[in-house]
């Protein structure tokens, strides 16, 4: 069966296939899709991103570790520890500046984030794996143009400018409600890691290639 994807996320498609058995412990599952891959799934390279709100939130937890306050901590490695830094220079100088400022400058790291993913991809097709993309002040799906499938984040108010142009523009997507400390978003680095998504339309799984 060849891979189709929803013209328009209103019009809700379906197959007759059932997901294969699977680890819940080892996997992303959500009754949040649109799109209908193959049976065996499509495997596409992962980008692993964050959306300007949870960008904000990591720059702070970052922010936190230099007093020796706690907070949970986001896992960076491979590729990521880029990002990482770039967010920790920001971290440095977050309590001089205020959460205006803060959240311009960490959404146009972001967005320079993913071309600069697009190029390392070469203008192959991947999955966007987003912590959420509610309160980003720059058009997200015009950031990543060669995006196909979508993992995304905070999908209970979904019915955002920035959501909606990305849930149009990837030919699968699986929203589950909380994305950012998930192990599976945890463990998961851009570039190293491909993942696998099966959706038939009314439930889908999210597993590593």
């Amino acid at each position: 069966m060849p891979f189709r994807a929803s013209e328009d996320v209103t019009k809700i498609e379906t197959a007759d296939f059932e997901l294969p058995d699977y680890n819940h412990d080892e996997v992303l599952w959500s009754n949040f899709v649109f799109g209908i891959t193959p049976p065996e799934g499509i495997v596409l390279p992962v980008i692993r991103s964050f959306g300007v709100g949870n960008s904000v939130h990591v720059v702070k937890a970052l922010a936190q570790r230099f007093s020796g306050s706690g907070n949970r901590s986001i896992q960076f490695n491979g590729r990521d520890k880029i990002l990482e830094m770039e967010l920790t220079n920001y971290a440095m100088c977050a309590g001089i500046m205020g959460d205006d400022k803060l959240e311009e400058m960490v959404a146009k790291r972001m967005e320079a984030w993913h071309m600069e993913s697009e190029e390392h991809l070469q203008g192959n097709p991947y999955c966007l794996m987003i912590s959420d993309a509610q309160r980003d002040t720059y058009d997200t799906d015009l950031s990543v143009p060669n995006m196909k499938g979508l993992v995304i984040g905070q999908v209970e108010s979904f019915l955002v400018h920035n959501l909606m142009r990305l849930f149009k523009q990837a030919d699968v997507t699986v929203g589950v409600p909380v994305l950012l400390f998930d192990n599976f978003y945890q463990n998961t680095e851009s570039f190293s890691d491909k993942i696998k998504i099966i959706s038939n339309g009314k439930e889908g799984i999210v597993l590593k290639a």
